[in-house]
């Protein structure tokens, strides 16, 4: 619910194909912004919960409240990533001074206190299947084993959250080949070798 005046009204139809909105209302008490969360984030995120933020274009910071959550992930959201879901929700700024109209902004999230002694993971070492997440890692003999984890959120896009599944003791294998199956023989290098 929004409480404004009306700019436009034109065919939902044509809007469409157009790529241009059928209705935009100019709201009287604040502004209204859309975004898209990390399934990862998703239970750290609820109505009503307060969020900060800074505008791009103005470096204007502002705070904004909750207001809805989709309950389906946007499609169209994070295609660089077929492997993680964004959820659209939207938020309500009381006070917009030094905001403009369809100005593109960044969130910030504060999941409470920070976690230094969570076990944090690149992204690309993490595998999804049926809605259930994986990785690779050696066994006890040195041979290659599936092993489901249980993620957090995502941090600076690029690491990701294990909440449950391995230990930092564990020697997760990367890269991964169309070809990767279980109990094949792993060899164990650092993270230098790795990475050149």
């Amino acid at each position: 619910n929004l409480k404004g005046k009306v700019l436009k009204l034109a065919d939902p139809v044509l809007s469409q194909a157009a790529g241009e909105p059928f209705l935009v209302v100019e709201s009287e008490e604040g502004y209204y912004i859309t975004g898209d969360v990390s399934e990862f984030l998703l239970g750290d995120l609820s109505q009503g919960q307060e969020i900060s933020g800074t505008a791009y274009e103005s470096g204007t910071s502002f705070n904004a409240e909750i207001r809805e959550i989709k309950a389906y992930p946007d499609t169209n959201a994070g295609q660089g990533n077929t492997g993680e879901s964004f959820y659209p929700f939207t938020a309500f700024i009381a006070d917009p001074s030094g905001l403009k109209d369809g100005e593109e902004v960044s969130f910030n999230l504060t999941v409470g206190a920070e976690d230094t002694d969570s076990l944090y993971i690149s992204k690309a070492f993490v595998r999804q299947q049926d809605g259930v997440y994986y990785v690779y890692i050696a066994d006890s003999d040195g041979k290659l084993k599936k092993q489901n984890v249980e993620c957090g959120r995502t941090v600076y896009g690029s690491s990701i959250q294990i909440k449950n599944g391995i230990t930092a003791d564990d020697l997760i294998a990367f890269p991964y080949g169309k070809t990767v199956r279980e109990g094949a023989k792993t060899v164990q290098v650092s993270v230098e070798q790795l990475y050149t």
